[in-house]
């Protein structure tokens, strides 16, 4: 009885001093409303940190007051910690199921604007669509008559305010089409809202509509003379016309109108000047820019000094400080400050790294990875001056890590965090981090089908269950970086020592390429020769590289274009063979970009030919042992090669009795099985589930199926006997196999992300954890795909060489004499590249000890005879 009473006192106590707290919460909160200095926003923010939440009235409270601290976040610029309140209101709001807050409002709204502010598109349109759909359902839920007309309206305004915000981050990824349908549905909801067609204006602009967006916002004008952005926009348009003055004037008048308006941020001002500075440099007015840039700074800055950059060591992620710092680089160039120029693109590219979090989706990152491989374009321009002038190495080695930057980063990051998250795979966070990315996987999958076939309203619900989804990882992934701080992505660098002592070691010579929009450039590091060469100096000779490499792998679109023009083709290959400056060396590793990508090396002809016999053509294959990496930073790693204990899993979903009939992927499979233990999944047995429930349990993965390179609108896919998989369902796995073999066609094809490489679905692997992957880059014959693949694992069976055992099964397949002329076509043995590690040959292995061992019988001996000669 005594037990029963002192637990309901307790419980009457523990109530009552929630209660109070809760009152104290709120009455922090009325103290910052009334008095918002940075005192009460510090102990407001104290209190919110420090708040008990054991029910639903604590969890709420928390929901409110972190939504007012973002808001006065975003005031200040604090932009990423505003992001981070608004998510975990948003995520408490939703995982406790609270009610009797507009939660779209305060939340969902403001941060679909922060995300679009600080580059997260992606982010940005995921987050409307979702508050979209829940305003649309809401609108057509209620039912009380009483009540209906003021909720509905406010349904309304979301949806509005949603439609005009998405059509931003739409026009900011390039989708000015959809933007232009979204605002149009907006305009039928509101026609007198100023934003509309003021968005609508920006967006004729973007797709060449000069004259529809000039008039448009010249109407915004006669009605409202503060409207901003219409002066900035016919600023734009004044530059395009080269009336410089015009457009300053034009921005001139917009700061000096946004001064006095209320409600205008120093961020909204900062984006305003940045406007005036570019427009100045074009005039060649650099004092005038430079004056522009210097207020910008100092609005992150308050002491900033005149006539400096800000400090590296000061850096913070903010799209602004980033664009005023390029544009000041711009001004060093013209002025020919090349090594202040560079100062001041290294700070801009520090601050996009800031920008560029590992919690942004991967879209997201690729965009900013685009815009960083501009940058870094023009970086390589200034040091290759330099270096042209000064002749130091110092140069070399910064243009080095510079282009390395471009080449595939965010893969490397996925398997270095996919490695460490292993080693806490036991953790429930983990576990409920790599369930969360396999769900994301599949409602993608979801959302990419609907859009074929269904109607909008299906789309947006899935869409909203997507975004929903989303933050709940995204909050997921920022516990687990919180638990385990290892796990945060490092800065790796090297060094132009590190490179030249490996190819010391390994006896290779690597080249490497950075194709950009106006220059292309080479690198060669060898044993014993560094250089650094500008193979194409500006923008109609990167072209021409460009149509050259097209114009090449046409001739691979099908079997008969090198059949029907052999004379074309081998004037071709001997072109684009010239034109990438390559020397042959016995162990070569290429490291291509962008286009490179695609065109196959080893079948480039190596001198001017007229021969007709493909197999005494003068490939580059007879020439040289060729490996290709994504980067410098995967050359370095080391190699553990091959396991001993090798197995294969073997997929070959046959397709029997369909018009994708497979039969001579029967043969891959008997060749497999002759050569290696191998776990074979054939026909009906090949489906997804059973593929990767198997896939931990082998070194080797092989895929003998059909695939797709995809599309602009369809990812690339790889078919199994119940389903396709896509690319981004890739992104989703955790492999660590020694080697994936892609036995199917375009499996290295795939959209270019500028600064990321192919999304193809060879990369989709590499992402998911393989050591190294063996793909092609076109449509190829499954006849000659399965001999040249059988070749290849006896290859791998004598040699343990995953990268040399491509090459020699390509010679045997040339120099085959019961081969016909017609299948040794380069279009049937040169689909074929291998990406990893460099093996030796265990033959070469061998060799080296006999070697070792005959030396040491020599030595033997002399000890010998001497001891006992004279007896």
């Amino acid at each position: 009885m005594f037990r029963k009473v002192f637990f309901a006192i307790f419980l009457l106590l523990f109530l009552g001093s929630l209660q109070a707290q809760e009152a104290s919460f709120y009455k922090v909160l009325d103290q910052f409303l009334e008095a918002p200095n940075q005192d009460n926003f510090k102990q407001l923010i104290t209190s919110s940190d420090s708040l008990q939440t054991p029910n639903a009235k604590s969890h709420l409270a928390k929901v409110v007051v972190d939504c007012n601290i973002a808001y006065y976040q975003e005031q200040q610029g604090a932009l990423h910690k505003a992001i981070a309140r608004y998510e975990n209101a948003i995520d408490r709001y939703s995982q406790y199921q609270l009610e009797g807050y507009d939660i779209v409002t305060y939340a969902m709204i403001p941060l679909g604007n922060l995300y679009t502010k600080t580059n997260a598109y992606t982010e940005a349109e995921n987050l409307i669509k979702g508050y979209i759909t829940l305003s649309r359902n809401r609108t057509f839920e209620i039912h009380d008559h009483r009540e209906s007309k003021a909720v509905k309206q406010k349904h309304q305004q979301n949806l509005l305010a949603g439609l005009i915000n998405l059509s931003v981050p739409l026009q900011n990824q390039g989708k000015y089409t959809q933007a232009i349908t979204i605002l149009e549905e907006a305009y039928t909801l509101a026609p007198e809202n100023k934003d509309i067609p003021m968005n609508l204006a920006t967006n004729y602009l973007s797709i060449g509509e000069h004259q529809k967006a000039e008039s448009l916002a010249q109407r915004i004008l006669k009605k409202d003379p503060y409207q901003i952005n219409a002066y900035k926009l016919l600023s734009q348009i004044a530059l395009q016309k080269g009336n410089t003055t015009q457009a300053i004037q034009l921005l001139e008048t917009a700061i000096k109108i946004q001064t006095k308006l209320p409600n205008q941020t120093l961020r909204d001002i900062t984006k305003s000047r940045l406007a005036l500075a570019q427009a100045c440099i074009i005039q060649q007015d650099y004092e005038a820019a430079i004056t522009q840039l210097e207020y910008i700074y100092r609005t992150w800055y308050p002491n900033h000094p005149s006539g400096k950059i800000p400090d590296k060591t000061n850096l913070i992620a903010e799209n602004t400080l980033m664009d005023a710092l390029d544009l000041h680089a711009e001004i060093y160039t013209q002025k020919g400050q090349k090594e202040k120029a560079l100062e001041a693109y290294e700070s801009a590219a520090e601050v996009s790294d800031l920008l560029n979090s590992p919690q942004l989706s991967q879209q997201s990152r690729l965009i900013l990875e685009a815009s960083d491989k501009k940058r870094s374009e023009k970086r390589l321009i200034l040091l290759y001056d330099l270096y042209q002038d000064q002749k130091d190495v110092a140069f070399l080695e910064k243009a080095l890590q510079i282009s390395d930057r471009s080449k595939a980063s965010l893969v490397s990051e996925a398997m270095n965090d996919k490695a460490k998250l292993t080693q806490y795979a036991q953790d429930s966070l983990v576990i409920e981090y790599e369930q969360r990315n396999q769900k994301l996987a599949q409602l993608e999958v979801q959302l990419f089908q609907k859009r074929q076939a269904t109607a909008i309203e299906s789309l947006e619900e899935l869409q909203s269950i997507y975004s929903s989804e989303l933050l709940l990882q995204k909050n997921t992934r920022k516990a687990i970086s919180e638990k385990y701080p290892d796990l945060k992505p490092s800065k790796t660098t090297f060094t132009l020592q590190d490179i030249q002592t490996k190819a010391t070691q390994s006896q290779q010579t690597i080249i490497s390429y950075f194709f950009g929009l106006q220059t292309v450039y080479q690198f060669v590091i060898s044993p014993d020769k560094i250089s650094f060469h500008q193979i194409a100096e500006d923008r109609k000779a990167r072209d021409q590289l460009f149509n050259s490499c097209v114009a090449y792998n046409r001739y691979f679109e099908n079997a008969s274009a090198i059949l029907n023009d052999p004379s074309g083709f081998s004037t071709q290959s001997f072109k684009v063979f010239k034109a990438l400056q390559i020397t042959p060396s016995t162990q070569m590793v290429i490291i291509p970009d962008g286009i490179l990508a695609f065109v196959p090396f080893n079948t480039l002809l190596t001198s001017s030919s007229t021969q007709r016999t493909f197999s005494e053509m003068p490939f580059l294959l007879k020439e040289t042992q060729t490996t290709f990496q994504r980067s410098y930073k995967e050359y370095l790693k080391p190699n553990l090669g091959l396991q001993d204990a090798t197995t294969v899993l073997g997929v070959f979903p046959v397709f029997e009795n369909t018009p994708l009939t497979l039969d001579h992927s029967k043969k891959e499979a008997n060749a497999i099985q002759e050569t290696f233990n191998t776990e074979l999944l054939m026909s009906n047995k090949a489906s997804v589930n059973n593929t990767f429930t198997k896939a931990s349990q082998h070194t080797i993965l092989h895929f003998s199926t059909h695939a797709s390179g995809g599309s602009f609108i369809e990812p690339a896919s790889i078919a199994f006997i119940d389903r396709s998989l896509y690319l981004n369902e890739l992104y989703s796995k955790k492999l660590n196999p020694d080697l994936v073999v892609l036995s199917a066609c375009e499996t290295g094809i795939g959209r270019i992300a500028s600064g990321e490489g192919p999304l193809s679905l060879a990369r989709g692997f590499q992402y998911a954890g393989a050591k190294s992957v063996l793909f092609s880059l076109w449509k190829v014959n499954d006849q000659s795909t399965a001999d040249l693949i059988s070749r290849y694992y006896k290859s791998l069976k004598k040699t343990a060489s995953r990268s040399s055992s491509l090459q020699e099964a390509q010679r045997t397949y040339l120099q085959d004499k019961n081969m016909s002329n017609i299948k040794k076509s380069p279009y049937y043995w040169g689909a074929f590249v291998y990406y990893g590690p460099t093996d030796i040959p265990s033959q070469q292995n061998h060799t080296l000890w006999w070697w070792i061992l005959g030396i040491f019988g020599v030595l033997l001996s002399i000890v010998l005879i001497r001891k006992y000669g004279k007896s």
